[in-house]
């Protein structure tokens, strides 16, 4: 296991750039955990997912069963600390619809990869403050209609600085 994480984070290198994928991510028969392409198709999607956002992604990419964790975001909308943020697909998908604008968010490493989730350290620069605010984001994916989508997203970054880049 630390073996193959070793690998992915030589193969990816400290910055990467992922294509978008055409197609979805589809299962390979005989496959039980995520192979390093399928890492960087869902690594891609999450992207598109917090930064670049469509409806067909979120019907796409979100299983059913799917749950936002974030007390970075929390925060941020005043719900309580602990608490599940987004408590399913739609209500993600409602969310990422009524923002106004999402900041561009860049991959820095995939420094883990596990057999069903990933770690991703990102950033984003945005708003009148244009600071970096830099997160850690830990993607959950599962099997659902033969293909890789997303259980969860577990994420934290930091909201002051956040918060001062949208005010």
């Amino acid at each position: 296991m630390l073996l193959a994480a070793v690998f992915l984070s030589t193969l990816l290198g400290s910055s990467m750039a992922l294509a978008v994928p055409k197609a979805p991510i589809t299962r390979r028969d005989d496959a039980t955990c995520l192979t390093s392409e399928e890492t960087d198709d869902l690594v891609a999607a999450y992207v598109r997912l917090v930064s670049e956002f469509t409806e067909e992604d979120g019907e796409t990419y979100l299983a059913s069963t799917f749950a936002d964790t974030s007390d970075s975001i929390n925060t941020l909308s005043g719900k309580a600390l602990g608490s599940v943020t987004f408590p399913s697909k739609d209500a993600f998908i409602a969310a990422q619809l009524a923002q106004p604008d999402s900041p561009p968010v860049e991959v820095e490493e995939v420094p883990v990869c596990g057999c069903d989730s990933i770690a991703v350290i990102w950033k984003a620069t945005f708003g009148d403050a244009a600071q970096p605010v830099r997160g850690l984001s830990v993607l959950k994916a599962v099997v659902e209609d033969d293909m890789w989508k997303f259980a969860g997203f577990d994420v934290e970054f930091n909201s002051i600085v956040w918060q001062q880049n949208i005010s």
